[in-house]
């Protein structure tokens, strides 16, 4: 899927320290994904760190307690990371976790 010409939606950056950070980037095309650029260098400079969020789940929070460890909410599931969301582990149903029965 490319994403050239999609229609696109930005947060705030997530700074670890004074320099390292990711900025997750929403892309609405045919399909969803999400894109992380990551600086080295205070917000100075932007690379792309190629993630794509899985179709459909929306990301609603995302915390991380550095620069490769972090957790991310979705309408689906919560998931983790420890590659600096190169990959993820879905954690289980968010409606079996947060039920209140």
């Amino acid at each position: 899927m490319r994403y050239e010409n999609a229609q696109t939606s930005v947060r705030a950056p997530l700074f670890f320290d004074e320099m390292r950070g990711l900025l997750p980037m929403h892309l609405f095309a045919e399909e969803i994904a999400i894109a992380f650029y990551r600086t080295e260098d205070g917000g100075e400079i932007w690379s792309f760190h190629a993630s794509k969020w899985m179709p459909g789940d929306t990301l609603r929070k995302l915390d991380f307690v550095s620069a490769t460890t972090g957790w991310a909410l979705t309408d689906l599931a919560p998931y983790r990371t420890e590659d600096g969301a190169k990959t993820r582990l879905k954690l289980g149903d968010y409606e079996k976790i947060f039920s209140l029965r």
